[in-house]
């Protein structure tokens, strides 16, 4: 888990692209394969699934460095031997980024649900989805935070119940 939290580090260059980039969110998030449905589960409270498309995010990376959302000097070698380290990426930024904005726009939300969901391909080319990690907010933490100088790799620290699943876990560490 070590180099994951070193790419992490060098996939986050700047963050001045990102108010542009979010402030078309469904239209350029669709673009690159991540998409956020939020739900008000009867009994469970609301919940907001953010998915995103292996092989959709992984084709759009060239596009995510030329816009400066990560690092340019990552090589497509790099890319394609780790390709979940990439998909850490987007679970961190898109995760963080998504939950000022179902607060914004539910404003009668207290307590949500995110669950962060990954579709690919299996083996033998059938659609499959695996849930990659999971957390809890709240509209107290929301208000908490600043959110135009947050960093997202905070995210695992401030979100209660933040749980990796073991499928996810296997996957980064099989690339380390």
């Amino acid at each position: 888990m070590k180099f994951a939290l070193c790419l992490i580090a060098l996939l986050f260059p700047s963050a001045s692209w990102a108010d542009d980039f979010l402030g078309e969110a469904s239209s350029s998030m669709a673009a690159i394969g991540v998409t956020a449905d939020y739900q008000t589960i009867k009994g469970k409270g609301d919940t907001v699934v953010i998915t995103i498309d292996y092989e959709k995010y992984l084709q759009s990376i060239p596009m995510l460095q030329s816009m400066g959302a990560i690092n340019p000097d990552i090589t497509q070698t790099t890319i394609n031997k780790t390709p979940y380290h990439m998909v850490l990426f987007a679970t961190v930024f898109f995760g963080s980024a998504i939950v000022p904005e179902a607060y914004r726009t539910h404003p009668s939300a207290d307590r949500i649900h995110f669950s962060e969901v990954l579709n690919s391909l299996d083996d033998y080319g059938n659609n499959e989805s695996h849930e990659l990690e999971s957390f809890d907010f709240s509209r107290q933490i929301f208000q908490k935070v600043n959110w135009s100088h947050f960093r997202g790799d905070t995210l695992p620290k401030i979100a209660p119940n933040f749980r990796p699943t073991r499928f996810f876990a296997d996957k980064i560490e099989s690339e380390d």
